[in-house]
């Protein structure tokens, strides 16, 4: 698994509150033999299953109760069992003044309970109390953050705390400032490793090189896993149509995720036939006009080849990185502007 999923499960063992920021909101999360778990609900259920919690309760969870569709958000608790094949309940809270009656049952009773080894878990918990620069907060916030305070104070060591913000900046600094009890984490998005891990898991089978695989880690930099998995559905498909996939398809195919889909101007550059045949005539049409820069005209041609055949700029997979960098020195009149100018007129 990746090592900040080694890190979570570290840190639930060691501290009895945690506050997770950054990427909370991806689709799944990649383990170490490249399967996903769906979702970080899913994968604090499996970390408290591992570490031998018996129950989650979830604040803030979309779900059905007895058949009757789905209740606001804020006026329910969910109460999963995490060892045993029980059925999670809902508890309801009431809507008036949910949030302070929640908390202060868990205060009062559910969080010094020792006889059961439970994770609390509040979602987006910077939308409930967020951060006041000024550190100044209308009444009703700043009960909550107290009995927020309160109950980091006073949990069980048998007991968890588990609080996910979209940011770790629009958190009161209440919460983790002079606290050893508190731990604040931030997810990533998939690094190469897991992006690589993935890919090969699903792709090994499939007659792909240890190089393209890499190529994909790479170029994948900065995607959620939604997108990795639209990636590979993508992969898979285009490798059902033809047996061998260029370097450049799978770019093409990476930056639909990444930048859109654009047109390619460099592949309306024509490879043969004059007046301007890349193979056959593109060192003659620039001869014919630049007299007496042989070796110059060829490095242009050079470069205008390869980035026609796309085999430049293989890491970055980004259609705004130039293809060829040329610095042109010489004395006035060899022909640098000229040569410059000729290269402007070449594409169609």
């Amino acid at each position: 698994m990746a090592v900040w999923q080694d890190n979570l499960r570290r840190l639930l063992s060691q501290k009895e509150v945690l506050i997770l920021h950054g990427n909370v909101r991806d689709t799944a999360y990649i383990k170490k033999n490249g399967t996903l778990v769906q979702g970080l609900t899913s994968l604090i259920r499996e970390a408290g299953k591992e570490l031998g919690y018996q129950r989650a309760v979830f604040w803030g969870v979309f779900f059905d109760h007895e058949d009757k569709g789905h209740s606001p958000m804020w006026c329910f608790e969910r109460i999963e069992p995490l060892q045993g094949e029980e059925n999670p309940q809902g508890r309801e809270i009431g809507c008036e003044a949910r949030e302070m009656a929640l908390l202060t049952r868990w205060l009062k009773d559910d969080i010094k309970n020792i006889n059961q080894k439970t994770m609390f878990v509040i979602n987006y918990i910077d939308k409930i109390t967020p951060y006041s620069p000024r550190g100044v907060y209308p009444k009703d916030i700043a009960l909550l953050i107290t009995l927020i305070q309160k109950i980091i104070e006073n949990i069980a060591d048998n007991n968890r705390l588990i609080m996910i913000a979209l940011q770790d900046t629009m958190l009161p600094l209440e919460y983790y400032t002079n606290s050893p009890r508190v731990a604040v984490m931030e997810i990533p998005i998939p690094d190469r490793e897991e992006r690589s891990i993935y890919f090969s898991k699903h792709l090994s089978s499939m007659d792909f090189s240890g190089r393209q695989m890499d190529l994909l880690a790479n170029i994948t930099d900065g995607l959620y896993v939604r997108d990795l998995e639209n990636i590979l559905r993508d992969v898979v498909e285009e490798k059902s149509k033809m047996p061998e996939l260029s370097d450049t398809v799978l770019r093409k195919l990476v930056n639909r995720y990444r930048i859109g889909s654009e047109e390619d101007p460099w592949s309306k550059l024509p490879l043969t036939d004059p007046p301007k045949g890349l193979i056959d005539s593109a060192e003659g049409w620039f001869k014919k006009r630049v007299i007496g820069q042989d070796l110059a005209v060829d490095e242009v041609v050079g470069a205008i080849k390869k980035a026609r055949a796309g085999v430049v700029g293989l890491a970055s997979g980004q259609a705004s990185k130039p293809r060829a960098v040329f610095f042109f020195a010489g004395p006035t009149g060899v022909g640098k502007t000229f040569l410059a100018k000729k290269l402007a007129d070449y594409p169609i």
